[in-house]
């Protein structure tokens, strides 16, 4: 064999044992972490000297896990490879997330490609017609104090932008459940109770942008024309209670103030930015002042948040919510001088409080992706 030949393998053997050896001395005299903030998970501790049998049987496989979780620079080499197939292959290194075109970015968890994608099924006409029931028994009950009931929805990312999407996710567009929903609910008598944002959103699209590019969520802008519509909504109850326009804010643009969801669910955390545009309230209502709410009413141990301008209207407004809630808060808080907020509670839950602090209106403000979480109906409203 060749003097060089046999120097170059030598070489590459040097540097593989070299590095294989620096990795596990690493490994073993490093500092262990309990918790990985770019996977957002605990991660495995060294495990227990077995003492019976069926604990060595499993010692081998937690050991395993044990050095996966803990291999030297494991984060680092995570966040390299998360980065390459994101920069060099644009595919997500997770599941949950699709990467799109022009740097936008999908979640794709919680049923919501399926949701994107579904045909027609024999069961939607009696799964919307149960929701329309429950939505019917809610608006009732809270008749009975002289309440209204609005549902709102707010449109999946995907299908207020699928242009974003990769063209093999785009072609293969359905029919949402949302949009089923929507189709029943537009002849239903209860169709002031029910507000598919699909439409408001889409009207208000062009040329900015209502949803980032790097968050599953809507942006400023986004929650302002979401909030609008809402308010037209209400305006049928309440017909002095107009929307604050569009001038009532003041419009900073930033760039990365805030690592977007979806960055963080692939552990990108700090390597994709984006522009963003954060719209703040103008005086009188500047300084909002959260102060916490508790009852007797309110399952053990809980309690809600609510604030409101003192120039607003003073109506009540309860608002039930998941995340896409938080972006539209500001608005609310700053049109009503009383609004209570609940993100761990749904009506079921909060129906002995709402009837003991007498709302004028209850906003249940949901994504998509969770309707029919929405509509499940608690334990008293079985047969709905």
């Amino acid at each position: 064999m060749p003097r060089g030949k046999i120097l170059a393998q030598t070489s590459l053997t040097i540097i593989f044992l070299a590095t294989l050896g620096f990795f596990c001395l690493g490994t073993i005299f490093s500092e262990k972490k309990d918790i990985s903030f770019q996977e957002k998970r605990q991660l495995a501790s060294f495990p227990q000297i077995p003492s019976s049998k069926a604990l060595l049987m499993a010692w081998p496989k937690s050991l395993t896990e044990y050095l996966k979780d803990q291999f030297f620079y494991r984060e680092d080499l995570v966040f390299l490879n998360a980065l390459m197939r994101v920069k060099l292959f644009q595919r997500s290194p997770t599941f949950v997330v699709l990467a799109g075109v022009e740097g936008w970015y999908f979640f794709m968890g919680d049923w919501a490609l399926h949701d994107f994608l579904r045909k027609p099924e024999k069961t939607d006409a009696a799964l919307t017609r149960s929701w329309e029931n429950l939505i019917a028994h809610r608006q009732q009950m809270l008749q009975e104090i002289g309440a209204n009931y609005l549902v709102a929805v707010a449109p999946n990312k995907e299908c207020l932008y699928p242009e974003f999407l990769p063209k093999r996710i785009e072609e293969k567009i359905g029919t949402s459940i949302l949009q089923v929903m929507n189709d029943r609910m537009s002849c239903s008598p209860l169709a002031d109770h029910f507000l598919d944002l699909t439409e408001p959103l889409r009207k208000a699209k062009s040329p900015e942008l209502l949803y980032f590019k790097t968050d599953s969520h809507w942006n400023s802008r986004g929650a302002y024309f979401a909030y609008r519509a809402i308010m037209e909504k209400i305006k049928l109850w309440y017909p002095q209670i107009a929307p604050l326009p569009e001038n009532s804010f003041a419009k900073r643009p930033l760039e990365n103030t805030q690592n977007g969801d979806l960055v963080l669910l692939m552990g990108l955390i700090g390597s994709i930015s984006e522009k963003v545009e954060e719209w703040d309230v103008r005086p009188p209502c500047t300084t909002l002042e959260d102060r916490t709410i508790t009852s007797e009413r309110l399952p053990a141990g809980q309690s809600l948040q609510a604030n409101g301008c003192p120039a607003g209207a003073d109506q009540r407004v309860l608002v039930i919510s998941d995340s896409f809630g938080e972006g539209i808060k500001k608005y609310m808080s700053a049109t009503f001088q009383d609004v209570v907020y609940s993100r761990e509670l749904n009506v079921p839950d909060l129906r002995g409080f709402i009837n003991e602090y007498r709302f004028d209106l209850v906003l249940d403000l949901r994504v998509a992706r969770y309707l029919p979480k929405v509509m499940s109906p608690g334990r008293d409203e079985k047969n709905y």
